[in-house]
Parts: structure tokens; sequence; C-alpha cells
């Protein structure tokens, strides 16, 4: 006689042990802190939350993440507090000495004539004295002769007064000119110099 089926349900019960049931995973609906646009799919009667008490909460808050806190005013646009210089002591400006600038010393007017004598001119020296009146008294005794002049210039840091008679563009003019001097100039034997040496001197001791 064969088995009937609930016997048969036994057996198997016999042989196959009882397999737990594992329960689906339930979904948690969070609810939307503000309501975006509606889809196509969101019609007029489409179902809203049902409880309306139910706290804003964002997507970070639902699922138990906290929000991370702001960064402070030290911290840097990464989240990391910019590294500390290290503190400049204060260092006062160097001054350099500078030399005061030397003023041009100013030409006498008799400098300023002889300066604008040809340089290749020829002139007559006749007396050269490291006082000035003594060159002052030379001038009055032979005030009749024209042309004499008296030039002034510092030279090896004393001052020298020059008594000069004209100046003449060739060396025969410049010796012509000695031999119509008076006897007493003559016999002083004067010095046919070169107007260049002459402003030479001169340029050394009035720079400009």
């Amino acid at each position: 006689e064969a088995p009937s089926a609930e016997a048969m349900m036994d057996k198997t019960k016999e042989l196959v042990p009882d397999v737990p049931v594992i329960p689906e995973p339930k979904t948690v609906s969070v609810p939307q802190t503000e309501e975006g646009p509606k889809t196509p799919e969101d019609g007029p009667g489409a179902e809203q939350s049902s409880d309306s008490s139910a706290p804003n909460l964002t997507p970070g808050e639902a699922t138990g993440q906290r929000k991370p806190l702001a960064s402070t005013a030290e911290e840097g646009p990464g989240g990391t507090k910019p590294e500390e210089l290290p503190e400049q002591k204060a260092t006062a400006p160097v001054v350099k000495a500078v030399a005061p600038a030397v003023a041009a010393i100013q030409r006498p007017a008799s400098v300023i004539e002889v300066m604008s004598w040809p340089a290749g001119d020829l002139t007559i020296q006749l007396m050269a004295a490291r006082e000035r009146s003594t060159a002052e008294r030379f001038i009055q005794r032979y005030e009749s002769l024209s042309g004499l002049l008296m030039v002034e210039y510092m030279s090896g840091g004393a001052p020298r007064y020059l008594v000069i008679y004209r100046h003449f563009s060739s060396r025969q003019l410049t010796e012509s000119a000695v031999q119509g001097l008076p006897g007493p100039l003559r016999r002083l034997k004067p010095w046919v110099r070169s107007v260049a040496g002459l402003q030479s001197e001169l340029r050394a001791a009035y720079p400009q």
C-alpha cells in the first residue's frame, strides 16, 4: 500500500531542518525640506506626507549624520589654520652719507673776459703778485696804457693776481706790442704767453 500524502510531508520535515526566514529591510521615507518642482508623476491627486507636524530634516540629519561645523576666521580656505609667519623685526633704514655739493665759485668779470678770448691767441703778462693791493698800484701807475687787465684766481691754495695786456692773434703782432710799451715796462721783460694756457689755469680755479 502506498504511503499517504500526510505521511510523506512528515517524512520530509524530518529530513529537512527548518530554515529561518530573514525579514526584508524596511525603507525609511524622509520628508523633503522644500518642495521642488513637481515632476510629471506628481499629478493633482498625488499623495502628500500624512504627518504634517514632522520636523524639516536635511538628508544628512535624517540619516543620523552631523553637519560639519563652519570654519572659523582663523582657518584657511581648506579648513586648516594658516601657517604662522615668523615675527619680523623692524630695522632702521640705512642712511648713506652724501657729501655736500661744492658750490661753484662765481667768476669775476675779468676772468669771464679772458675765457671769452680765442684760445689760439697770445697775451702779454706784465706782472704777478700775491696781494691785491700790489696789482692795483701797478695798474694805477700805468693807467695811461689802455688795455691793462687784472686777473685774480687761487693758485696753490693762495690768491694770485696777474696784470696782462690785451690779446693778439699772432706772435708778430704780440712782439710789436711789446716794443710799444713804456721803457720801465720793457725792462720788466714781459712774458708772452698763450691764452689757452691762461684759460686752463682759470678753468681749474673756477670749475663750472
